[in-house]
Formats: structure tokens, sequence, C-alpha cells
């Protein structure tokens, strides 16, 4: 099976980062990147319910991880200086457990009880 989305190889980057899949939605001018390596990181803290499996989170504590890739809008080593470059600008959450709890989140519990009474 063949994807409609054509492969755009950046000669000058590592083969780490490939592939590196390039489209144009709705027929506009700016292409839009999709890869699959990691961004860039900010710490969060927060608690870990094990009976759902959630991460509810606290806060931010400012620090980033730069991920040092060329395609990333929010790295340091970014390639493109252009204000509508289409280079992802999400930053990913690097999760650090303040508490554990081994019952469900407080949304989740409240969603059982609802189910169960039938509101």
């Amino acid at each position: 099976m063949q994807s409609d989305i054509p492969v755009y190889y950046e000669p000058s980057l590592p083969r780490s980062l490939l592939p590196i899949h390039l489209y144009f939605p709705l027929e506009s001018a700016i292409p839009v990147l999709i890869s699959s390596y990691n961004m860039c990181n900010d710490e969060v803290y927060g608690d870990w319910y094990r009976g759902c499996s959630h991460f509810v989170k606290s806060y931010y504590s400012g620090t980033r991880t730069d991920c040092m890739q060329p395609l990333c809008g929010l790295s340091s080593a970014h390639i493109h200086h252009a204000p509508n470059c289409p280079c992802p600008k999400a930053a990913g959450d690097d999760r650090r457990i303040q508490s554990m709890f081994h019952k469900a989140c407080e949304e989740c519990r409240g969603a059982e009880f609802a189910r169960r009474v039938g509101r």
C-alpha cells in the first residue's frame, strides 16, 4: 500500500532523523513537516494515579531539555530563520512524579460515579 504523502529527504540531515514527510495541506504554499524524532521537553511535576494510569499535572518547573534537532522549532540548533517556518514548535512533557496514588484520579472517579447513578 503506497502513501499519498511524498517522502522528502534533506541531504544535510543525518540518517537518524529520517523519514521526514513533507506534504501540502489544502494546496497551501507552506509545507508542513512531520517527523518521527523526539522534540524538546518541558519538565512538569504532578501526581500519578495507578488506578486509571493518568498523570495529573501540578506545575511546570521552567526547565526545558533541548533536543538539538535541526527541524525542531524550539531547539537552539534550529536551521530555519523565517518567521513562517513550518517546523513544529510544540514541546513535549518530561514528567516528574511527586506522588503516586493506587486509586483512580478525581475526574475518573467522578465519571464512574455518574455512570453508576445514571447522571
